[in-house]
């Protein structure tokens, strides 16, 4: 055999993800080699597994007590096939030959086992006649990879072992270690000789255990040997259905296979949204399987390619196998094979989910109750095992959908003239289902507004409280929360301020300047660096066309870090700090935005907040000030009378700030978060 061996492996395309797949193909082999007996009633194959028991593991009963620890170093596949006769050695010594296809095979498999491994050896003892014979050679990644070749007479018995030696990474690391793992795999592998009841037995072993493949397919597989078939373009497929009882799986899986082996695998939770993991059978114990559907056909057996690890025809260029069917076309018919034959399992699974994400809506998050109304059929492709971060995110995904749908509808109907409508009746009755609909979106819009309220009005009250490191917030936080800081209202939209948690009046309002200088606000020409918290102007409330009319009135407001009690009356005592900014702008020159003077009316009322806690030295200062109490006892209020100021002043304790917030909003949370259930069915 003079070919390059180890040119044609290192073009071999093998994952490390298929690190079994040359153990699978000497297995296949063996199957085959099985196959040609003429008597096969006393057959069988024996994988050996060799662990590399030098290496250096913590081997306690605990954690070790099967070996797995130690990994793999060499496999033995052992049968009692027809073995290596000089018809078999002429083909295994041919590159690609075709001596096999009628089973499958693609000459090409032997070149996997250099793949993942260092070297092979094969020992068979073969009956030429009516002697037996002894055939010995070694398989090398060289330009002369059959050698080292020994013929002799001899021998009594059928046996076939084939030694890969030197398990090579990554392909050694990527292997399972767990004996009853591969076993498991193996089944998998070559399930259909199983299925057939025409499997030799098998086993597998290493210096902790040994299993019987056998026993594993009648204990833990539950098959349903009657064959489904269906139709894809005037082709025909099969659909085997397969029920495993392994703790090991976890997955859903459709195989493809070719000449009764399997070739590719796909996660069935990628087409079926509801299963996912395993799934819990109709019996009294409540046992759990995870399913697989296995795949036949002629058009599958025709195109697969010499490695066995995909289709030829299935290029994504091209997606085309056979006559025009795609991979894709047979997946989709097999899985609604697949949904119809688990329909009495995923019913369920699909009913609870929907009543989760219905609770969800209705209670945490009711702007998508929309979604529950026009894109029901969509929750379907949620995973029942979604977390609530995740399914916020799906969600809104399904909301954007329902507002593009909803856009790209009205201005269809809208867009038409009244020569284009042809029949009124069913014009009026689109047109009906659009205004329903767009109602029913823009309640989500309102909805989505009121959760805002509430998660800022629970920011705020989390804020207020002792941080880990036994201090408050500084009064940046609850400033930022109501009205970004170091911003004007022309930078800010309606919906990323929240003005209202003072006064809902406040939301509305002619310019409003957040920690800015009195100087470097654009309304006014005061020459100071004097920096309120926030000023809010409004403009008269008669609507006239006069931009240079006198503002109605000014509104300042103050913020104090929570549970502050150092103030003094030179530097930071908040009632004298907010006086002191009136005074400043009753005596300033303004100008409006386009440059003109304009003046604050002398009656123009000033409106000052102080937003601090109560602690002993504001109460003191606030008595001082002679404001009263308020009747709740959480806050104090008056009028200052002086001159240049005339201004009245209110200090709201920031529990009373979250109370009455929550006051004036509790309405629209009650409505909003204790809805009637609505119909899920």
């Amino acid at each position: 055999m003079l070919i390059d061996a180890l040119g044609k492996i290192n073009n071999m395309r093998l994952a490390k993800s298929n690190a079994l797949l040359p153990i699978f193909e000497a297995v296949i082999n063996s199957l085959q080699s099985i196959e040609e007996l003429v008597d096969n009633s006393d057959s069988y194959i024996k994988v050996i597994i060799k662990r590399d028991m030098t290496q250096q593991v913590l081997d306690t009963i605990s954690n070790n007590r099967d070996g797995s620890l130690y990994p793999i170093k060499d496999v033995i596949i052992e049968d009692n096939g027809i073995g290596f006769n000089d018809e078999n050695f002429k083909s295994f010594q041919t590159s690609d030959t075709t001596y096999k296809k009628s089973k499958g095979g693609k000459g090409v498999g032997r070149f996997l086992w250099l793949k993942a491994f260092d070297k092979v050896y094969i020992e068979s003892y073969y009956l030429d006649g009516e002697h037996y014979k002894n055939r010995t050679f070694s398989f090398l990644p060289t330009v002369d990879p059959v050698c080292d070749i020994v013929n002799e007479e001899r021998g009594n018995k059928r046996q076939t072992r084939i030694t890969l030696s030197d398990y090579l990474s990554p392909y050694k690391e990527s292997c399972p270690k767990k004996l009853e793992t591969i076993a498991l795999k193996i089944v998998e592998h070559s399930i259909s000789y199983f299925i057939l009841k025409t499997c030799p037995k098998i086993t597998i072993e290493d210096d902790f255990d040994t299993i019987c493949l056998n026993e594993i397919f009648s204990n833990k597989l539950r098959v349903h040997t009657d064959d489904c078939r269906f139709i894809v373009k005037n082709k025909e497929f099969f659909i085997r259905h397969v029920k495993l009882f392994m703790r090991e799986e976890k997955k859903n899986r459709i195989h493809l296979c070719a000449n009764n082996r399997e070739v590719t695998r796909k996660d069935l939770s990628k087409s079926i949204s509801n299963l996912v993991g395993r799934i819990k059978e109709k019996n009294q114990n409540g046992d759990e399987f995870i399913y697989s559907a296995y795949i036949t056909g002629s058009v599958l057996d025709n195109n697969v390619n010499l490695e066995r690890t995909g289709f030829n025809a299935l290029e994504e260029e091209q997606d085309v196998l056979d006559s025009f069917i795609t991979i894709r076309d047979i997946e989709y018919k097999a899985i609604n094979q697949v949904k119809a034959y688990l329909a009495d399992y995923i019913e369920p699974i699909k009913k609870e989910k929907i009543e989760k994400i219905t609770r969800y809506i209705n209670s945490i998050s009711p702007q998508y109750k929309a979604i529950l109304k026009y894109k029901k059929e969509k929750l379907d492709d949620i995973s029942p095992k979604i977390n609530e971060h995740n399914l916020e995110i799906e969600l809104f995904k399904l909301s954007q959908e329902l507002n593009y749908e909803l856009k790209k509808e009205g201005q269809e109907i809208l867009s038409k003239n009244n020569y284009d409508i042809k029949n009124l009746d069913k014009y009026k009755e689109k047109y009906a289902k659009y205004v329903e609909k767009e109602n029913d979106v823009g309640k989500s819009s309102l909805a989505q507004y009121i959760i805002h309220r509430r998660v800022i009005l629970e920011l705020l009250e989390n804020g207020l409280g002792v941080r880990n490191d036994s201090k408050y917030e500084l009064e940046e936080y609850v400033h930022n929360l109501i009205f970004p800081m170091k911003t004007v209202s022309d930078q800010i939209d309606y919906e990323k301020h929240n003005m209202w948690i003072i006064d809902e009046k406040l939301a509305y309002h002619y310019y409003l300047a957040s920690d800015i200088k009195l100087k470097k606000m654009e309304t006014l020409n005061v020459e100071s660096d004097d920096r309120p918290d926030i000023l809010v102007m409004n403009k008269p409330l008669v609507l006239v066309n006069q931009d240079s009319k006198p503002y109605n009135s000014i509104v300042i407001i103050e913020f104090k870090r929570p549970m502050r009690n150092d103030y003094n009356e030179e530097s930071n005592n908040p009632i004298n700090q907010v006086f002191k900014y009136v005074k400043k702008i009753r005596q300033g020159k303004e100008i409006d935005r386009n440059g003109r003077q304009i003046a604050i009316g002398q009656n123009a009322p000033f409106y000052l907040y102080i937003i601090a806690d109560l602690t002993s030295k504001m109460v003191e200062d606030a008595e001082l000030a002679n404001l009263t109490r308020t009747p709740d006892n959480m806050g104090f209020f008056g009028y200052n009378t002086v001159k240049d100021i005339n201004a009245y002043v209110e200090i709201i304790s920031y529990d009373k700030l979250v109370e009455d917030a929550k006051k004036r909003n509790r309405i629209l949370f009650d409505k909003l978060f204790t809805p009637k259930v609505d119909n899920i069915e």
